[in-house]
């Protein structure tokens, strides 16, 4: 255990009371050991009874004398190597090496990689003492203090080694381990650090973290170390060291560190201290063993940790696949790494993981998850996601600096930016991004630094155009109220790829009360007619919300290029993006159109072309213009020049260039360079081809819809031919074959048998290669035996019918068809040469090597028709694929009576014509599977499912026989009438429901007119005769099953389909135009399927049955993944939905309302959700998934619809009142339930929410309704306010809840949700704050003149009473009143911070300021005594007087910086220069100023003698604390006489005694004993006589005489034509 004095039980220790059984063993041991000693006569000691005792006995503790050994050697060895320790302890232990002791290889060992870890690293170097000695041991007992030399430590600032003063403590205050001069070695990263060093960190760590520079840090340090210094001798010192380099480098570096706590690592030597390792599970005898310290480990790396953890992971297995669950896995995950962390320590020797300093196990697992195995590092990320968690988009920040500051440059001088201004610029310039202004702390400082800066942030060549609009005027707009069905109903009137923002004027008519098109769309518009396209540039593009890949083929047929670029975007919108759509059909769609074009004239079907991509949105130009592009290069190979020929605008050559680059077409990038150099040669020189204009090609008639006919045999056709004659045709027809094809001619020479016998091996190997890459699933054999079946030509009246028979070693196959014919032998000897043409003739094979697919299991398969009897042979050689070879007839008349032999069916009255051997191959040959063939073929047959009879043209029955275990089972179609179709095996009967197309090819493909597709729903008939649904996954058909895609029901078309027939081939044109074809054909068939006779009195219920086969986007995949959201586009915009309470009405999904009950039926009658919201309530019968519901845009009902139905009401003429009281009171009681079931959507800032704040719904006591965000809305419940007739107005200013609304059973609900909404009770601190001081701070100061007497004196009267929110608001009321606030005076309405404000003699103020100002050009604001009708004047003066407002004149602190030379006067009235940066706390007065100058500048003596009466009279109260102002110089702080009484000293205002002039006080005698007793009263004396000595001193009047006073006194007495008498008095 490392790091740790005391000792600690290992893991599951038990306590100390319990003696464990080893504790007993070791007891017994040490007893006999120590009597086996005595009697050999050894010396006894406690080592040598443990050593004869324990250690042989317990090999664990050879670790323990390993480790103890290690300490020990290193710490007495000066200079040693790792080969010396090993052969020491090799030597102690009496071994030969050291691996004999079970404790891995030496260089493993921790210690010796701590000790020697240089020496390891390179594998030359020693470890010298002074790099090992830091690291040594140091003894536990009595040494535990003891220090180490100086000298002996190798230091890492040995270089620079200086001495601590020792004065450097007289009279400074520091941390008593300061005091001491013994200095400790400290230690950080192994590096040593000299003492006087480290305790130099030690004492200037705290200064330097509360020091906000480096020069107040550096200066307590010159304080600390050199006493007192003189100022300019330390400023001397500080700038000497702030202005050399490399010192001042240094002194940042130091000072930096030692405040951000580089340092904090390092620790002093004792305490890092360890003694010997001991990892042993064994108790120490006593405290004095050796026990393992921190610094050990420092020897063990990240990298060592790492490697081991990996390497754990790697071996170990765990982890079970197998399970499942969550929290099983996380509790498994968690015992892993408990066996892990256990398994470490005991390789690292440690006794926890924690010691190694990385932390607890998890920690350092979460740091280096990589490490983990992926099923490990999913148990520790958590999935669970938080709740509606947001995703954060940043815009540019350089994009939003410079249009704000672009904005800024449009303002006038005095504006600033503001949110409102901001949101304005970002909607008009990125109209559909929907940018919203977060605000926070900064986001005013920002506005506020762009609207100063301005001209900073601008950029010289870009130019934002929002900034350069008005953006701050109004907008006009329309003041008739809207609704959403309003605006529905006008977009659906705006034509296709228009804006629809321009095209409706949205902006000015529909966004004030809708909001932003974008998301008025998004969240209140469900209507799929209304499909539009947000493109980059901003605009809402309306797009064909039924375009097909049919209607693209007519549109382009008749030559229309806005109608194709109009079908072209919506089925990229439809089918959800480009790579989605369908573009082979599409280019061969666009073939067609432009062949025909072609016909007529290049230049016509070029011009398409360029119409048809200026009319598609940038966005979709790169792929619209590769598909017509490359579809016209198909017809001519100068497309490209054809097309650039025909560019006759600026605008075509922009595009064309724009699309060179993107698709990579060499002529059109050419042509673009060579419009940058300005060639004046055009292409139309070039242009070979022909400049006829015509006309665009004529509509083409849509060709009629036929039917499919099936061509078969006539009976009356066929003659009847005898058996012998048939034979001997047939054996002819045989031998024609195998001479004239393979060239076997008996009277070939041996060199003709030898090439053909070699060419025969060729070709033998190709077909085998081609048979085994054709078919990987054995089963295919049988598919392929079932559709030459259903080819074949089958007599009438009869049931065609396939049989398969298993005997042990073969198969056999009987078809009742007509039989072979000559042709259909030669098919069988050829590959690719099928008797079968087209689909005309209703065949489902046509590649002619079905057949070959039996090869699977068979190496002879014979053939027994009509005469033929013939066998390939592959034990002859590979050419056996094709060979025929004549062999004796088979019974087939036996094999029909294998089939029908013990068999009950009554239509068991077949004559098999065909008959086909199929020997099995054996086992070893068999590549079917580890389990016997026969096995095998079992399976397979059990694997077809009845389903493939369901679209086989003629094959009816399907039987197979195993005769090994006499089972035969019979597979039957059976059509119902009603699209219905069952197929029976055995006692159980499936049931389909099937619905078919005829469909006319439309030339995709020139071998087939038409094709049928279909689709098959798996139904379960119930016992009441209705039908539910089987939700299997089903096969997609061609005919025979291929695979499942994932759909729910089955699918069966004419599909190409590779060789393998195991896949539906994705990029063939037919393929992708029957796939467009199916989501028609699946919404056609709802309405048969209605009608099916299960669910005559049930409709609700077929429509739920049939939706359920409805796939979802993500269910399917491969080349049907597109066809979910093709379905759901069809059904979106079709009548597939049933109302509610009428049976027979139709609808689409996005007119129905889901999820209601009868009780919001109640609430919102039918009538009025049809009026308002164009929705009525879905049939309660149709259960729907909520994934498919949302995707076919069905409304839930919700508080959505609730707020969709109150907006749309508040629209009307009639508005909310015509529902009454009761409806609100319900309505809000019903919004309030659904807050409770859903929190989310009723959080602040949600959608509901702010539509519910700007919805003026709320009942007010005016009898009219309000809104939230048109101001505070107040419940007031008790009725208490009624009686305050002292704030009459106010009361009725208030917006207050009409309390007729509050139901009494749903009351507290009501209120909850009131308040959810932002209505507040009322009480008088909250009408302060959200309602009076927003009034009486509004600058536009609409308010009344009494309302806003009566807002101050409310504001007043509250601060007055105990209410405890004003104990933390109170000064935010006084400072908002104070900045913002208006107050009556005598001049009108100001603002407390913007003028000063006096009390008049109303409000108890005793100076007669009319005295003063009367007939000078002064204006005196006075508070207007009205507001003392509202309380007392002693409560108005205390108010405000915390507001601002004085009796005299106002003075203000004033702090600044000096920016250059300033002179101030000293209190001694003299000069001193101040220099730039010192920084000045002064105290002014403007008021003073200005009536100083005016009554100065009137000369009116009585307003002079007033003037100073009244600073006699208030000056201590007001101006005595005023006199100083301070100066900071260098740190030096300074008193000079305050700008407040520079002011007095500035102007002649006080009255002389002597003459009555008017003079600066300065120059006048204070009236005192000692003038007096000089000169009497004939002195210039200040009149009227000054009280206030303070005055007195302050202002600086004279209290004493000079001999300069006196001889100016006796001028003035020479001067005067009066005589004076005075007293002289010598001493």
């Amino acid at each position: 255990m490392y790091g740790q004095n005391h000792w600690q039980p290992p893991y599951g220790g038990s306590s100390h009371n319990a003696v464990s059984p080893a504790f007993v063993m070791v007891d017994g041991a040490v007893v006999k050991a120590h009597s086996d000693l005595l009697a050999a006569g050894e010396s006894i000691s406690a080592w040598s009874v443990a050593n004869a005792a324990v250690f042989p006995h317990l090999t664990v503790l050879t670790e323990v004398k390993v480790n103890s050994f290690i300490h020990c050697f290193a710490g007495v060895q000066n200079i040693t190597s790792v080969r010396d320790l090993e052969m020491a302890i090799c030597e102690r232990e009496g071994v030969t090496n050291f691996e004999e002791l079970g404790l891995g290889p030496i260089l493993k060992h921790p210690l010796v990689l701590h000790y020697f870890s240089s020496q390891i690293a390179t594998a030359s170097q020693t470890s010298t003492a002074a790099q090992m000695r830091p690291y040594r041991v140091a003894p536990l007992e009595g040494k535990q203090g003891s220090k180490i030399k100086l000298s002996e430590i190798k230091f890492c600032t040995k270089f620079a080694i200086h001495k601590t003063p020792k004065l450097w403590m007289v009279g400074i205050k520091f941390k008593p381990e300061f005091q001491s001069l013994d200095f400790e070695t400290g230690f950080i990263d192994d590096n040593a650090i000299d003492g006087h060093t480290w305790k130099f960190i030690q004492i200037w760590r705290d200064p330097c973290e509360k020091e906000e520079d480096v020069v107040g840090a550096f200066g307590k340090m010159i304080d600390f170390y050199h006493g007192n210094m003189k100022p300019h001798k330390k400023r001397k010192a500080l700038k000497k060291m702030s202005t050399s380099y490399p010192h001042v480098g240094l002194l940042n570096v130091a000072i930096a560190s030692i405040k951000f706590g580089l340092w904090d690592r390092m620790s002093s030597f004792q305490e890092n201290a360890f003694a010997a390792d001991v990892n042993t599970e064994v108790e120490p005898a006593d405290k004095n063993t050796l026990v393992p310290n921190k610094h050990v480990l420092e020897g063990i790396c990240l990298e060592d940790v790492l490697k081991y953890v990996k390497a754990y992971f790697v071996s170990s297995n765990n982890f079970p696949d197998n399970v499942t669950s969550n929290p099983r896995k996380q509790m498994i995950f968690l015992r892993e790494i408990c066996k892990l962390e256990y398994s470490l320590t005991q390789y690292l020797s440690i006794y926890d993981f924690e010691t190694l300093g990385f932390g607890d196990i998890f920690t350092f697992l979460a740091e280096h998850i990589s490490l983990l195995p992926t099923a490990w590092q999913k148990c520790v990320i958590v999935t669970e996601k938080p709740e509606n968690r947001l995703v954060k988009v940043c815009m540019s920040q350089n994009y939003l600096l410079k249009l704000l500051s672009q904005a800024a440059n449009n303002l006038g001088e005095n504006e600033t930016l503001s949110k409102l201004m901001v949101s304005e610029l970002l909607r008009m310039q990125f109209p559909s991004a929907g940018l919203t202004l977060l605000e926070d702390d900064s986001t005013v400082d920002l506005l506020t630094t762009r609207s100063t800066d301005r001209d900073n942030m601008n950029s010289n060549t870009v130019l934002f155009s929002s900034s350069l609009t008005d953006f701050r005027a109004e907008k006009v707009v329309s003041d008739a109220r809207v609704c959403t069905n309003d605006a529905v109903e006008l977009l659906l009137r705006a034509p296709m790829l228009v804006d629809l923002t321009s095209w409706s004027c949205w902006d000015y008519k529909f966004a004030p009360s809708l909001g932003p098109l974008v998301g008025w769309l998004l969240s209140y518009v469900t209507t799929k007619e209304l499909l539009c396209v947000v493109t980059k540039d901003g605009k809402v593009l309306r797009i064909d919300h039924l375009a097909t890949i049919d209607s693209f083929l007519k549109a382009i047929l008749h030559g229309s290029s806005f109608e194709t670029a109009l079908k072209l975007v919506s089925l990229i919108s439809l089918y959800g993006g480009e790579r989605k759509v369908p573009s082979s059909l599409l280019k061969f769609h666009a073939k067609s159109g432009l062949e025909i074009m072609s016909k007529t004239s290049l230049k016509i079907a070029s011009r398409f072309v360029l119409d048809c991509l200026g009319y598609i949105p940038k966005e979709f130009r790169s792929f619209a213009g590769e598909l017509l592009v490359s579809a016209f290069r198909s017809i001519t190979k100068d497309a490209y020049m054809v097309i650039l020929s025909e560019c006759k605008s600026k605008k075509d050559h922009m595009m064309i260039h724009e699309l060179g680059f993107s698709l990579g077409i060499v002529e059109w990038i050419d042509d673009h360079c060579a419009f940058l150099s300005e060639f004046k040669e055009t292409v139309y020189n070039r242009s070979p081809f022909s400049e006829n204009e015509v006309a665009r090609s004529a509509e083409l008639n849509q060709p009629s819809v036929t039917t499919h006919i099936v061509d078969g045999f006539d009976d009356g056709c066929v003659q009847p031919i005898l058996d012998s004659e048939r034979e001997k045709n047939a054996a002819n027809c045989i031998e024609s074959i195998r001479v004239e094809e393979f060239g076997l001619d008996p009277k070939n020479s041996d060199t003709e048998n030898s090439i053909l016998k070699k060419q025969h091996a060729r070709l033998g190997r190709a077909l085998y290669c081609l048979s085994r890459e054709l078919y990987s699933q054995d089963s295919h054999f049988l598919l392929e035996l079932i559709q030459n079946a259903d080819d074949n030509a089958y007599p009438t009246k009869v049931e065609p019918t396939l049989a398969f028979i298993l005997l042990e070693k073969s198969i056999v196959v009987l078809n009742n068809e007509y039989g072979f014919t000559d042709e259909n032998i030669r098919a069988l000897c050829d590959v690719g040469n099928s008797t079968k043409k087209a689909s005309s003739t209703g065949y489902i094979g046509k590649k002619g090597i079905g057949f070959k697919s039996v090869f699977r299991v068979t190496d002879a398969p014979e053939v027994h028709s009509n005469g033929f009897h013939i066998k390939f042979d592959l034990t002859e050689g590979q050419i056996g694929f094709v060979l025929p070879t004549i062999v004796p007839p088979c019974d087939i008349n036996f094999f029909t009576n294998l089939v029908s032999l013990n068999t009950t069916d009554q239509m068991d009255t077949h004559h098999y014509n065909t008959c086909l051997v199929l020997p099995l191959k054996s086992t070893s040959k068999s590549k079917l599977g580890e389990t016997s063939t026969v096995d095998n073929i079992t399976n397979v047959f059990s694997d077809l499912h009845p389903s493939l009879l369901l679209f086989l043209h003629r094959l009816q029955c399907i039987k197979f026989r195993n005769m090994l275990n006499d089972s035969l089972i019979i597979m039957r179609k059976e059509i119902t009438g009603n699209g219905l179709t069952n197929v029976t095996i055995g006692n159980e009967t499936l049931t389909w429901f099937v619905d078919s197309w005829k469909l006319q090819a439309n030339g995709i493909r020139n071998d087939v007119k038409f094709t049928e597709i279909s689709i098959a729903l798996a139904l379960e008939v119930l016992k009441d005769g209705t039908y539910s649904p089987k939700l299997d996954h089903q096969y997609v058909f061609a005919f025979l099953p291929l695979r499942t895609y994932g759909l729910k029901f089955i699918i069966q078309g004419d599909f190409i389909l590779p060789s393998s027939r195991e896949e539906v081939d994705g990029d063939s044109p037919w393929n992708q135009w029957l796939l467009s074809e199916l989501p028609d054909l699946f919404v056609s068939a709802e309405l048969s399927f209605c009608s099916l006779p299960g669910f005559n009195n049930c409709l609700g219920k077929a429509v739920s049955v049939f939706l359920s086969y409805v796939p979802l986007v993500g269910e399917v995949h491969g080349f049907f993944a597109q066809l979910p959201r093709m379905i759901i586009s069809k059904l979106c915009v079709s009548n597939c939905l049933l109302l509610e309470g009428e049976k027979d009405k139709w609808v689409p999904p996005c007119r129905v309302l889901r999820n209601w009950n009868e009780q919001v039926r109640t609430l919102l009658p039918d009538s009025l959700i049809h009026k308002h919201l164009g929705l009525g309530y879905l049939n309660k019968e149709i259960v729907l998934s909520d994934t498919l519901a949302w995707a076919l845009g069905i409304e839930n009902y919700g508080p959505k619809v609730l707020v969709k139905i109150l907006t749309c009401l508040l629209h009307t003429k009639e508005g909310l009142t015509s529902m009454g009281l009761n409806w609100l009171s319900s309505w809000l009681n019903e919004l309030y339930s659904m807050s409770l079931q859903n929190s989310v959507d009723f959080k602040i800032s949600s959608d509901i929410m702010d539509t519910l704040a700007k919805t003026p719904f709320i009942p007010l006591l005016d009898g009219c309704y309000g809104a939230i965000n048109e101001g505070m809305i107040w419940m007031n419940l008790d009725g208490a306010w009624n009686n305050l007739e002292a704030f009459a107005r106010l009361f009725a200013n208030l917006r207050i809840v009409n309390p007729a609304l509050f139901n009494g059973s749903v009351t507290e609900n009501l209120i909850q949700m009131l308040s959810k909404v932002g209505v507040q009770r009322l009480s008088a601190h909250q009408v302060v704050i959200t309602h009076v001081l927003p009034a009486i701070c509004d600058q536009k100061n609409t308010v009344g003149k009494d309302l806003m007497i009566e807002y101050l004196s409310f504001i007043m009267i509250h601060l007055q009473c105990t209410c405890s929110y004003c104990c933390i608001e109170r000064e935010h009321i006084i400072s908002e009143v104070y900045s913002k606030a208006f107050i009556l005076t005598n001049h009108g309405f100001v603002i407390p911070s913007e003028v000063a404000v006096h009390f008049n003699n109303d409000f108890g103020n005793h100076i007669d300021i009319r005295r003063l100002i009367s007939g000078i050009d002064i204006k005196w604001y006075e508070v207007d005594k009205s507001y003392l009708k509202y309380s007392s004047m002693h409560n108005w003066r205390k108010f405000l007087k915390e507001v601002g407002v004085t009796d005299f004149v106002q003075t203000v602190r004033v702090e600044k910086t000096v920016s250059s030379q300033l002179f101030l006067t000293n209190m001694m009235r003299e000069k001193v220069m101040i220099p730039p940066g010192s920084t000045v706390s002064d105290w002014d007065s403007q008021e003073l100023f200005d009536l100083l100058a005016n009554v100065s500048l009137s000369g009116n003596r009585e307003k002079c003698k007033y003037l100073l009466k009244v600073f006699d009279k208030i000056w201590d109260d007001y101006f005595s604390d005023k006199v100083e102002a301070f100066c900071n110089m260098d740190g030096e702080v300074k008193s000079f006489k305050s700008s407040l009484i520079s002011v007095l000293d500035e102007y002649k205002w006080v009255v002389s005694s002597l003459d009555g002039r008017l003079c600066y006080p300065q120059d006048l005698f204070y009236h005192c004993e000692v003038v007096c007793s000089i000169f009497g009263d004939n002195a210039c004396y200040a009149i009227p006589k000054i009280r206030n000595a303070k005055l007195v001193t302050s202002v600086g009047f004279k209290s004493t005489v000079t001999l300069h006073d006196a001889l100016s006194v006796l001028d003035i007495w020479k001067r005067s034509a009066t005589s004076f008498k005075a007293s002289f008095i010598f001493k």
